[in-house]
């Protein structure tokens, strides 16, 4: 009577026990499944924003012009959607005897590995070519600012962040912590509005210079660009600098996998990370791109969690 007893329990719980345990395909193919779900406006690359479709039930690219993406040097890749990990597979893996054996196809045979390559929460859609000249090189800020039009953003957004911070203090004091978290919330994203005006300013003042400049005078730089796709990748040095609009989900994304799986951040990479997250929360679509995950893999991204219940205050 028991066994029989615990049968439907067991068949519930299941799926979700066996979807905690996927690995790299399993969470590809949910994945477009959960992707089918988004709204037609939401299905978006997560650095260039290049709209995408379905087609077959997989992720396709719908094309180039959507969002200015200029081809480096991969027609090909630059043809497709693939899954990147945030946190690269070498970060995950490089370290493990299964790695120096036979790198990241030995460790797919090795459960502990297996599942942190199929976790979802660090999985998104990328255009081939980025995903490929990404590779494992770790997210930095590095475009500087003429000294001028930085110290006049930094006074605004100064002042700006004084207000919000008093106001929110304010509100925590006198016994109202949910209208202080709609408040920063809020706040943080006239920031955000702040700082996209005066980027746009900038934009304008140097319009000419840019006009000028030619493709062989950016090959130069050694970096790596992608027309209208903002995301700057540095080879020589080994980073990437995301665009504004995905740093707040690249943050959420490596703090989950840190806290998860314990992967060793530095200080400084702690910080840059909470702070992207505050600076840029948590959207319609991740809100539930989280929650849908959290369906077919049995837990959610507290980080992503936490803020989506904050915006519905």
């Amino acid at each position: 009577m028991k066994k029989l007893f615990l049968l439907p329990f067991l068949l519930v719980i299941a799926p979700c026990a066996y979807a905690g345990n996927q690995n790299f395909l399993d969470a590809k193919r949910n994945l477009n499944e959960i992707y089918q779900k988004a709204e037609k406006d939401q299905l978006s690359s997560l650095y260039c924003g290049c709209r995408m479709n379905i087609s077959s039930g997989r992720l396709t690219l719908s094309d180039h012009s959507s969002c200015g993406y200029r081809i480096r040097d991969d027609e090909e890749r630059a043809g497709r959607i693939e899954w990147e990990h945030v946190v690269p597979a070498y970060t995950l893996g490089g370290k493990m005897d299964c790695w120096q054996e036979g790198g990241r196809e030995e460790c797919r045979s090795n459960a502990s590995f297996a599942k942190m390559e199929g976790d979802m929460h660090n999985l998104f859609p990328v255009i081939g070519e980025v995903n490929k000249d990404r590779g494992s090189y770790k997210y930095e800020i590095w475009d500087a600012k003429s000294a001028d039009e930085e110290s006049e953003e930094s006074q605004i957004i100064k002042i700006v962040k004084l207000i919000i911070n008093f106001i929110v203090e304010f509100l925590k004091s006198v016994g109202n912590p949910e209208d202080a978290a709609t408040v920063e919330l809020y706040g943080n994203k006239a920031v955000d509005f702040i700082e996209d005006i005066l980027k746009t300013r900038q934009a304008q003042n140097s319009q000419e210079a840019k006009s000028t400049q030619s493709a062989d005078a950016q090959v130069q730089t050694g970096l790596y660009t992608y027309g209208g796709c903002e995301i700057l990748i540095d080879p020589e040095n080994r980073r990437v600098q995301p665009p504004k609009k995905s740093r707040g989900t690249v943050a959420r994304a490596y703090l989950y996998m840190a806290d998860t799986y314990g992967i060793r951040l530095s200080d400084r990479e702690t910080e840059m990370y909470r702070e992207w997250s505050r600076k840029y929360p948590a959207d319609g679509w991740e809100c539930r791109r989280n929650s849908l995950i959290a369906e077919y893999q049995g837990n959610d991204n507290p980080y992503i969690t936490r803020q989506c219940a904050g915006s519905r205050k």
